[in-house]
């Protein structure tokens, strides 16, 4: 299976990211901090999903900081 995992780099994705590997998915990992779009560029977001070419996608990309959520909720 091919996976598209969005926000890779966080709590969630490394975790994530290591298990579908570790069940021998492919996996195209992308997030703000390594270069990848910020997902409130719809945009780009939609581009990167169209590229992956993935069976599933898991979007786990947000502000973690719950606090911080309300007052930064751009990003």
């Amino acid at each position: 299976m091919r996976a598209l995992v969005i926000g890779a780099s966080g709590f969630v994705g490394r975790h994530l990211v290591a298990h579908l590997r570790e069940i021998g998915d492919e996996v195209v990992a992308i997030d703000r901090a390594s270069g990848g779009p910020d997902i409130c560029d719809a945009y780009a977001i939609t581009a990167h999903v169209h590229a992956a070419r993935a069976d599933v996608v898991y979007q786990l990309a947000g502000q973690s900081d719950v606090g911080r959520s309300w007052t930064d909720v751009i990003g």
